[in-house]
């Protein structure tokens, strides 16, 4: 088996490090796979067989060398390139990474405001929940004061 290393490549966009809510967010998803592959014993580059599919790369010199590895993320075979070097005996395959697939949202629950009564939501179709809720603390700041203090009657700080 011939030494290989594997780089991941990418380019970042400032945006992944802010906070604004339009921020992009980054996935650790490189942008290119980059495998360095050492052949020594290669007299020319016509000897070298390199097979790529998704998810895995072959490559084969005779019996010399045999190399069959599995990609961290898929890639797009179709688009890669290779290229050899002739001085330092190195074969350079370079293979785009598929985009991330969306982000499934699994158990999404809609928001319930817990202490809305039922009787208020009761034949209405369109329900603001942070409103009812907005309408209860502002009537509770408009009853008089007597009634607040009868509130607060057992509260000692």
């Amino acid at each position: 088996m011939p030494k290989y290393k594997v780089v991941h490549r990418g380019l970042y966009d400032i945006s992944e490090f802010t906070e604004a809510r339009d921020a992009t967010r980054g996935t650790g998803r490189p942008k290119e796979l980059v495998y360095t592959i050492e052949l020594p014993k290669a007299k020319s580059v016509g000897d070298i067989e390199l097979d790529t599919t998704e998810s895995i790369l072959e490559l084969t010199m005779g019996s010399i060398y045999h190399l069959k590895t599995a990609f961290p993320y898929p890639v797009q075979q179709d688009n890669g390139s290779a290229k050899w070097l002739k001085s330092t005996k190195q074969l350079v395959v370079t293979l785009p990474v598929q985009p991330a697939p969306p982000p499934v949202l699994e158990d999404y629950r809609p928001f319930v405001a817990d202490n809305v009564e039922d009787e208020e939501c009761e034949g209405k179709d369109d329900v603001n929940p942070d409103q009812i809720i907005q309408n209860k603390a502002q009537a509770e700041a408009e009853k008089p004061l007597e009634s607040q203090q009868e509130t607060l009657q057992g509260f000692e700080p």
